[in-house]
């Protein structure tokens, strides 16, 4: 023990070296726990917060990117960690020091497990939230430094993989025919329960369905417009989720305010929580619309039509609402009450802008979109009818009779349904 002591020159600057490469090892393995642990909703409110956070938000705007930085500092750090580790062992062998040389090399190995990576995961886990802004900085720079070859790597690592594994093909998704396959599954067995069957539907409808089809129609949300104050956020309706914001000339949507987010803050701050939106077309599908969301952390995504202007949004609670809710529509969302009500046997009063997919379903009818090529109740009655609705005009549909029972200024129709007699 002794010798080992005395011959300090030999060991004592490889194990500042390497109690420094294990810090480094420690951050990054830390950093990335703490970044990829985040949940969908706190990268999204980090996109409003202070600089650190917006950091962290932008980072993760591109999980890739950052994910092979840390990975190749992460690897870099460790093979220099272990390299000064090997050098260290053979000046203590040279030095007839060969117990000494075997227990450094095996506790060097333990440090680095231990401090380098289980210690700091286990702490990312528990302060993801905090850990991940105190990372944001250095973790940008490092980030930054790599912009320049990670195409290359990238390149080589594409090149290696067709020459080694020429036949390697992507695992393919899961496709439309095996959740049918579920579902038919789940109806016969005794294992899943009813909430479970209408998820799956639900998933499985949601590639049907169009964005239109669940959107909230302009001058039906909260809107304000800029510049943003305290007193007009105060006079929207306390159970609004979301605000949206419109330009000057309130013709262009600029952002989305998430009403939670609001609480608190002084009269200066709410441009601050202003919150980026996507756009998307209105013919698109729903199942694009929620993957863009997903990837651009937005909780609005505004719908144009085909000439760029904006005829609605669509919130992501609205489409979560659509796959998680047994029996949801955009009408009892907006109108926050039953947009169908049976007022007699085989009556029927229905709001004009329920969709006919939701009628269809509630009367237990077969729903075809493209046989069924409007979109509403009011839009089957302006097809039909080949002029803007007026009350007591009436078409049929499926063995239905539909006479409008109520016709506002504001285009929203009322109407009655009744079952055609024989």
């Amino acid at each position: 023990m002794s010798g080992f002591f005395e011959a300090t020159a030999a060991w004592l600057p490889g194990s500042i070296a390497m109690g420094c490469l294990v810090i480094c090892s420690g951050f990054f393995s830390a950093s990335e726990t703490a970044f990829f642990y985040l949940t969908h909703e706190q990268i999204r409110v980090f996109g409003t917060g202070n600089l650190r956070q917006r950091m962290v938000s932008r980072l993760m705007s591109n999980p890739d990117r950052l994910l092979s930085a840390v990975l190749f500092w992460n690897l870099l750090i460790n093979l220099m960690y272990f390299a000064v580790s090997v050098i260290v062992v053979h000046r203590l062998s040279n030095e007839g020091l060969n117990v000494a040389a075997g227990l450094f090399g095996v506790v060097s190995l333990l440090f680095m497990i231990l401090v380098g990576e289980v210690v700091p995961k286990s702490v990312a886990v528990v302060f993801c939230k905090q850990l991940s802004t105190l990372a944001a900085v250095p973790l940008a720079g490092a980030v930054r430094v790599l912009d320049a070859f990670l195409p290359r790597l990238e390149n080589l690592s594409r090149s290696i993989r067709r020459w080694l594994w020429p036949t390697l093909e992507r695992e393919p998704v899961l496709s439309i025919t095996d959740l049918e396959h579920a579902i038919d599954a789940s109806e016969s067995s005794a294992d899943v329960g009813i909430a479970e069957q209408w998820v799956l539907q639900n998933i499985l409808e949601l590639s049907d369905l169009k964005t239109e089809e669940l959107m909230r129609p302009r001058g039906m949300y909260a809107s304000v417009s800029e510049p943003i104050t305290r007193q007009a956020l105060d006079q929207i309706d306390p159970g609004t989720d979301v605000v949206v914001v419109m330009d000057g000339s309130h013709e262009r949507v600029v952002g989305a305010i998430v009403m939670e987010a609001v609480v608190g803050l002084r009269p200066a701050e709410p441009a601050r929580m202003v919150e980026p939106v996507v756009t998307v077309p209105w013919c698109g599908s729903l199942t694009s619309t929620l993957q863009l969301m997903r990837k651009e952390y937005a909780q609005v995504a505004v719908v144009v039509s085909e000439y760029d202007l904006p005829v609605g949004v669509i919130t992501y609670s609205d489409v979560m609402d659509a796959i998680l809710l047994p029996q949801t529509g955009r009408t009892k969302r907006l109108l926050k009450r039953e947009p169908v009500v049976e007022v007699s046997p085989g009556q029927f009063e229905v709001e004009g802008i329920t969709t006919l997919r939701y009628l269809s379903k509630r009367l237990k009818l077969d729903h075809d979109p493209e046989t069924d090529a409007a979109l509403t109740v009011a839009g089957l009655l302006q097809d039909e009818l080949h002029d803007l609705p007026s009350v007591d005009q009436s078409c049929n549909w499926k063995g239905w009779t539909i006479r409008v029972i109520q016709s506002g200024e504001n285009g929203q129709l009322k109407v009655r349904l009744s079952q055609e007699t024989a």
